[in-house]
């Protein structure tokens, strides 16, 4: 991909000097249930939680951006009391299941 855009000497590699956009994840094994926006649940034995991500050059570890996740559910919160709609996925919040 990089090389259809005659960038594969700075792009799609990890050596100094490239640009490297990073993810790490830590797989855990366990018995979780996931649930959608929607309510929708789902049982698995997996589940994948980030570790880290570097991008553009800085860290960002998961723990340093629980303040803006607490305010963009804010928001999110804010948005549904003055519309009624939901706004994406709100922990705790109990969204109506639609069917299809």
């Amino acid at each position: 991909p990089a090389s259809a855009i005659g960038r594969e000497t700075d792009l799609g590699t990890l050596r100094p000097g490239s640009v490297a956009d990073i993810s790490v994840f830590d797989v855990q094994e366990g018995d979780y249930t996931f649930t959608d926006s929607h309510g929708h649940q789902e049982q698995g034995p997996l589940k994948i939680e980030s570790v880290m991500t570097m991008r553009d050059g800085k860290l960002y570890h998961p723990s340093a951006l629980k303040h803006e996740i607490e305010d963009a559910t804010q928001r999110a919160l804010e948005m549904k009391s003055i519309t009624g709609m939901p706004y994406g996925w709100v922990r705790g919040d109990n969204a109506p299941v639609i069917d299809k």
